[in-house]
């Protein structure tokens, strides 16, 4: 079976990556189908065939998923027209977080005209902002919204968010007024989910009206319903940071607890039966009615993808049971993932099936190889102590399973999770979530002692958040580090294998070295790649509306000018989903300076989680404050951590950094933010203009620099200002680029950080015409990822994330 999931799984990464070989795939298929039968009934056995028979299926099951033949009626038809009134039902639990609401609806008719509806198919995620309606799974409602097609921030390092979604089965977003949203058929969804999703809401209700805190009740939530929208960030952040995330998210360690402890109690009630102890049937019952509360938890706490998962492993197990291959926890495991992925090639994807099945197989494999080592336990002391060693090793070991993917997921790894999971586990596993359904099952017969039970609880979690709440600030409790690539993945799987058998064979010895050898060689690759390199790179940051760019001089040094940011951080934090992936897929852990051009959300904010969690040196402002709560953020994280903050006027106007000439151009000399004048007044014209040469190639950063910016700026620097490349001023407003400006600069190419404001695209039509009439060569983030420059004494080139040409210069 290990083969066989290994091939599948091989089949639809490869699917994932490169699509839309359908055809050959398809030729591959009925060739191996063919081999496969001809060795059958010729009672020749082959291993090679099944598993590229295995993995070309695996490369076709996913392209319905990730390339589908979507009909024309389906929501993705009508993006980018005219917003339209949507009529759809809501599909799933509604998620409340700060002054927003999300959930997915399931369409039924669109329409553009006042009664004329068309009908329509596709589901969409849509944002409601502000206060709105109750919503509920199974309600019908109607808003009006113009649709929009689901997007990847392109940038390396990124997480394919479109995949995901594709994955649900949502191609299309919407936002939305709360009050706009009107609730025209409450619960108008009659399927078995559309119950269940209301039976959970109400248990929620229940949970938040008798709970007696609210981060208890949060907690609860997650436990029992699945619903996480309770627990604030901090606690959540928490929870990770002492390696108790897992236990947030119903997974398979709660279903196998629920399991384990269900088979627990209907053995021993068996092995009073004559019946079954005589038809050996003990185990075989314990482990069918033990599919009962493993499936109705499964269906309480919302069957969400990874709950769907863990109860369908359970349940394999469970069946292994009755079919006496207990023996075999490998095979029924491969067992279990080929099921799973046949059903819904997509959970390939998902981060908690990796993390799963990661986990679960090292388990199992450690615990396979430490098996009968030493001799049995003598007295209840030496077993309860040999139990309690036990749990420690199989907590090691999940970690150790799961180490490179939680660091290329989450860039962070707990130092104490093993001894945190030790106490958290038994409280909340063992504790929490059985007197929490206990709790749940009393409600219909007695409310109170339905309530008392989950007061007892409320105290167990209450107990580990108090814990947590003590040693978070700690900075020891975690550590922050760099995402692996797949190749280095390989190499720690290959070498924790080679490990675990040194003993046993010497090819595990021949792969220990190889590991080895090749970790050493990816470690001087990447050395070469962040200290010792020659040349100047530049990277125009992918990060929306907004403006980000990294700055890698030669040997070593680096300097982010902006961040981007959205206005609130706590409905997206760019420094946290885009801008950090990028730094430390660049194995970049030190910020040698940040420059902050103006204090504009869009380019501000995304600094914020930079300075909190990377190593940063210097930051550079034009002094300029804003009245906002990032602005106030920024300053207290710089006064906080201590971060050199000099004044304007002591910033080095023109200083050389490994070769690389920086210059900085705007403001003038002397410059004050409160000086009077118009121009003065305007944050955009306030920014700092920084032009960066090495060599013969001058790359120019001029901020969100309007008309009047640009007229001084020709003023002061007239032939000076001459560069190759530029960051479109303003992302391409048509307040800004005029035409003096882009005589002065006499640019090969422009580069055009843009995205969508409000309903508003950037860069603007005019921009773009004028941009074309002066033979000026223009890339764009939004259709052309993240865009990389790498210039040394003597020229430069151009490419792209997104797979188009490179441009050598």
């Amino acid at each position: 079976m290990v083969p066989l999931a290994i091939a599948l799984m091989t089949g639809i990464a490869l699917g994932g990556t490169v699509s839309g070989y359908r055809p050959a795939a398809w030729g591959i298929v009925s060739f191996y189908a063919a081999v496969v039968l001809y060795g059958y009934f010729r009672r020749r056995e082959g291993s090679v065939a099944p598993l590229v028979l295995v993995a070309s299926l695996g490369y076709l099951s996913i392209q319905p998923i990730l390339d589908p033949q979507l009909p024309e009626n389906h929501l993705i038809r009508f993006v980018g027209k005219a917003p339209a009134r949507i009529v759809g039902i809501v599909c799933d639990l509604p998620s409340r977080r700060s002054y927003r609401t999300t959930f997915i609806v399931q369409a039924e008719h669109i329409g553009w005209r006042p009664g004329v509806d068309q009908p329509a198919v596709g589901r969409l995620r849509v944002t409601a902002i502000g206060p709105s309606p109750h919503i509920r799974p199974g309600d019908r409602m109607t808003f009006h919204a113009r649709l929009r097609k689901l997007r990847n921030f392109n940038n390396p390092g990124r997480f394919n968010y479109v995949r995901y979604m594709a994955c649900r089965k949502v191609r299309v977003s919407a936002y939305v007024r709360g009050g706009d949203i009107r609730i025209t058929a409450a619960a108008a969804g009659n399927g078995l989910w559309m119950h269940i999703d209301r039976l959970r809401l109400g248990i929620a209700s229940w949970i938040d009206r008798h709970a007696a805190t609210g981060l208890g009740a949060g907690v609860l939530k997650a436990l029992l319903v699945g619903d996480r929208t309770g627990i604030p960030s901090d606690l959540r952040n928490g929870f990770n940071r002492t390696g108790l995330g897992h236990l947030l998210a119903i997974s398979g360690l709660h279903i196998g607890i629920i399991a384990a402890a269900a088979f627990f109690i209907f053995q021993q009630l068996f092995s009073f039966s004559p019946l079954f102890l005589r038809n050996g049937w003990v185990r075989k019952g314990a482990a069918v009615l033990a599919m009962i509360p493993v499936i109705g938890y499964g269906l309480v706490a919302g069957m969400s993808p990874s709950t769907q998962r863990a109860v369908l492993m359970v349940l394999v197990f469970l069946l292994a049971t009755l079919a006496n291959r207990e023996q075999d926890s490998i095979n029924t495991l491969a067992f279990a993932a080929l099921l799973l992925l046949v059903i819904d090639p997509g959970a390939l994807y998902s981060i908690s099936f990796q993390l799963s099945f990661s986990a679960v197989a090292v388990i199992l494999y450690g615990l396979r190889r430490l098996n009968g080592a030493g001799d049995p336990p003598q007295g209840p002391a030496r077993q309860i102590l040999k139990k309690l060693l036990l749990f420690m090793v199989v907590s090691f070991l999940a970690t150790m399973g799961t180490l490179p993917l939680t660091l290329f997921y989450f860039n962070t790894v707990s130092t104490v999770g093993v001894l945190f999971n030790l106490l958290a586990v038994p409280l909340i596993g063992f504790g929490a979530v059985p007197m929490g359904l206990l709790g749940l099952c009393l409600i219909p017969f007695c409310e109170s002692a339905a309530a008392t039970v989950l007061h007892i609880s409320e105290a167990l979690v209450s107990m580990v958040i108090l814990v947590i709440q003590h040693v978070d600030d700690l900075p020891t409790i975690a550590v922050e580090g760099f995402a692996p690539t797949v190749l280095e993945i390989i190499l720690y799987y290959v070498l924790l294998w080679g490990m675990v058998n040194l003993r046993q064979t010497g090819f595990a010895r021949i792969l220990v070295c190889v590991a080895l050898f090749a970790g050493g060689a990816d470690a001087c690759y990447w050395v070469q790649q962040r200290f010792w390199h020659r040349d100047f790179r530049v990277t125009v940051i992918d990060v929306g509306q907004g403006s980000a760019s990294l700055l890698e001089f030669p040997k070593g040094r680096c300097m982010l000018i902006d961040g981007g940011g959205a206005s609130d951080n706590t409905a997206f934090d760019v420094g946290q989903r885009v801008v950090g992936p990028l730094l430390r897929r660049k194995r970049i852990g030190t910020v040698d300076t940040i420059v902050l051009s103006h204090p504009n959300s869009d380019h501000l904010n995304g600094l914020l989680y930079i300075l909190g969690h990377f190593n940063v040196h210097q930051v550079w402002t034009n002094g300029q404050g804003a009245p906002t709560a990032g602005y106030r953020r920024f300053t207290e994280i710089i006064t906080t951590r201590g971060i050199d903050a000099p004044e304007f006027d002591h910033i080095p106007k023109r200083s050389d950094i490994g070769g690389v000439i920086l210059e900085i151009l705007y403001p003038p000399g002397g410059f004050h933010p409160n000086t009077p004048g118009r121009l003065r007044r305007n944050t955009n014209n306030n920014s700092i203009v920084i032009k960066a040469t090495f060599g013969d190639t001058a790359f120019l950063f001029p901020g969100d620099i309007m008309a009047k910016a640009e007229q001084e700026l020709i003023a002061r620097h007239g032939e000076g200002l001459r560069s190759n490349i530029f960051t479109a001023p303003h992302h391409g407003s048509r307040s800004s680029s005029t035409v003096g400006f882009l005589k002065a600069l006499d640019p090969e190419w422009v580069i055009v950080s843009s995205g969508r404001k409000g309903g508003r695209y950037f860069p603007h039509p005019t921009i773009i015409g004028r941009y074309r009439s002066h033979r000026i060569r223009m890339l764009r983030t939004d259709t052309h990822g993240a865009v990389s420059l790498r210039i040394d004494p003597h020229g430069y080139s151009v490419s792209t994330y997104l797979p188009i040409a490179e441009y050598p210069r």
